[in-house]
C-alpha cells in the first residue's frame, strides 16, 4: 500500500465516523451467542462427585503401624491399662459397698472423706506391669478376631449358625477352604491334615483375608524374619500359622520392593573372557592330541588293615573335552610319569600337555602342593622329549589357560 493512499483514508487517523457521535446514535449490533455443541472451542463444564469412606478407630490405628511386632505391643499395652481399670473400677465398688450397704444417698462428711482415702490407697497399689506372651498373644487374637469380623461377617455369620440349615455360599472366597469357627472365635482352615502329627496351628490355619493391612504387616514380618530368602520360603513359614488369601500376589509385590531382595537376585556381572590359547582350537587331529593335565585328590582308601592316600589324574583333551582319569599312588615324579604312560597305551601319544603350576595349586590340599614342589621337572621333561611331548605350565592368575578347570 503506497503511503499516499494511507494519508488519504482518514479511518486510519479519526476511526470509525459514528464514534464523533453521542453513544445515543450510535449503531446497534446483533451479536448471535448461541454455542455449538461441537465446537472444540468452547470449554465444557465437568461435575464431579467425592465420596468419603467412614473408617473405624481401630483401622486408622492399625494403619499407623509399619511393624507388626510394635502393634502386638501396642495392643497388650492397651489391654494392661483396660485390666488395670476394671481392676481400680471393681476395687472402688467394693469399698463403697462395704462401707455404705445400705443407701449411698444418706453419707456424712467422715465416712466420704474415708471412702475417697481407700479410693486413693487403691489406685497407688494398681502397678503398671510389662507385656507378657500370654498378653502378646491375646493381643494378637484379638486384631485377627477384628480383621475376620470386618472382611468376613457374612461366612462368620453363617458358620455360626450352621445348626440351623445355612450353608456357605459357593461364591465365597472362604467355600474351598472348608472353614470352621474355633473355640476362640477365630476362623480357621478346616483342611484334610487332622491326624497328622503336627501343631494345631500348622494343620488349622487362621484365614486373613487379602486386602488387610494386618495382612501385609504378617507377612512382612515373615520376610524379615526368615532373611530375605525369597517367595517359597516366606510361604512356607507363613503357612505354619496363617492362610491368607491371595498370599502369593502380597508377597511378589514385597520382595519386588525390598532393596535387600533386589540386591540378591541382582543379575552377575559378566567377564569379558580373553582369546582362547592356539592348542585348543587346532583341529582335524584325534583326540587326546593336545591334553589338559591336572591332580585332584587325595582319597583315603583301606589296604589290608591300614589307610593309605591316592590321588587322582584327570587328563582332558584341549579341543573336543573329553576325559580321561587315572590314578596316582603317590604325588612324586614317577607316579605322574606312569599316569602319562597309561594315558599314551590307551589314548595314543599327545603333542601337547599343558598342566597347572604347583605355585598356583592354592585350593587344593597343603601335602600336594608340598609334593608338586618336590617333583623332579628335569626327569618329567626328559621322559616328554623321548616321547616327543611338549609340556608347558600356567603362569600364575592365568584362567584362560586353565587345563581342567574351566571353558
Amino acid at each position: 500500500m503506497a503511503v499516499s493512499k494511507f494519508e488519504s483514508n482518514p479511518d486510519w487517523f479519526n476511526g470509525p465516523e459514528y464514534l464523533w457521535r453521542p453513544e445515543i446514535e450510535w449503531p446497534e449490533w446483533h451479536i448471535d451467542k448461541t454455542i455449538i455443541d461441537e465446537d472444540n472451542e468452547v470449554k465444557r463444564v465437568v461435575n464431579t462427585s467425592i465420596l468419603s469412606n467412614e473408617h473405624h478407630g481401630l483401622d486408622r490405628l492399625f494403619s499407623l503401624f509399619s511393624e507388626w511386632k510394635k502393634l502386638k505391643k501396642i495392643t497388650s499395652w492397651l489391654f494392661i491399662a483396660l485390666d488395670n481399670f476394671r481392676k481400680l473400677i471393681k476395687e472402688r465398688k467394693h469399698i463403697r459397698n462395704k462401707r455404705h450397704p445400705e443407701d449411698e444417698n444418706s453419707v456424712d462428711i467422715q465416712n466420704e472423706l474415708a471412702v475417697k482415702k481407700s479410693l486413693n490407697g487403691v489406685t497407688k497399689d494398681v502397678q503398671m506391669t510389662l507385656p507378657s506372651t500370654e498378653t502378646l498373644k491375646r493381643s494378637e487374637m484379638a486384631i485377627i478376631k477384628y480383621e475376620q469380623n470386618v472382611h468376613f461377617e457374612e461366612e462368620i455369620h453363617v458358620l455360626q449358625n450352621i445348626d440351623r440349615g445355612k450353608v456357605l455360599k459357593k461364591s465365597s472366597k472362604l467355600f474351598k477352604l472348608n472353614p470352621f469357627i474355633d473355640d476362640n472365635g477365630l476362623l480357621r482352615v478346616r483342611g484334610r491334615l487332622e491326624r497328622a502329627d503336627l501343631p494345631y496351628d500348622a494343620k488349622h490355619p487362621i484365614i486373613l483375608p487379602k486386602d488387610s493391612n494386618i495382612s501385609k504387616l504378617i507377612i512382612e514380618d515373615i520376610h524379615r524374619s526368615v532373611g530375605h530368602l525369597g517367595k517359597n520360603s516366606i510361604l512356607a513359614e507363613l503357612r505354619q500359622k496363617f492362610w491368607i488369601i491371595g498370599a502369593s500376589s502380597i508377597i511378589k509385590g514385597i520382595v519386588s520392593k525390598c532393596v535387600i531382595c533386589r540386591k540378591y537376585c541382582a543379575p552377575f556381572v559378566d567377564q569379558k573372557m580373553a582369546n582362547l590359547p592356539k592348542e585348543r582350537l587346532i583341529s582335524d587331529k584325534p583326540p587326546f592330541t593336545m591334553v589338559g593335565m591336572d591332580f585332584f585328590g587325595p582319597f583315603q582308601i583301606k589296604q589290608g588293615r591300614s589307610l593309605v592316600k591316592r590321588y587322582g589324574v584327570i587328563f582332558t583333551c584341549l579341543s573336543i573335552r573329553a576325559v580321561h582319569l587315572e590314578i596316582a599312588h603317590s604325588m612324586d615324579t614317577d607316579s605322574c610319569i606312569n599316569a602319562i604312560r597309561r594315558l599314551i597305551s590307551r589314548r595314543g601319544n599327545p603333542e601337547f600337555i599343558r598342566s597347572d603350576n604347583g605355585t598356583n595349586l592354592v585350593g587344593a590340599e597343603r601335602e600336594m602342593r608340598e609334593e608338586i614342589e618336590r617333583w623332579n621337572i628335569d626327569k618329567i621333561n626328559d621322559f616328554m622329549l623321548q616321547k616327543s611331548i611338549k609340556w608347558a605350565f600356567n603362569p600364575p592368575a592365568r584362567h584362560t589357560l586353565e587345563a581342567c578347570g574351566r571353558d
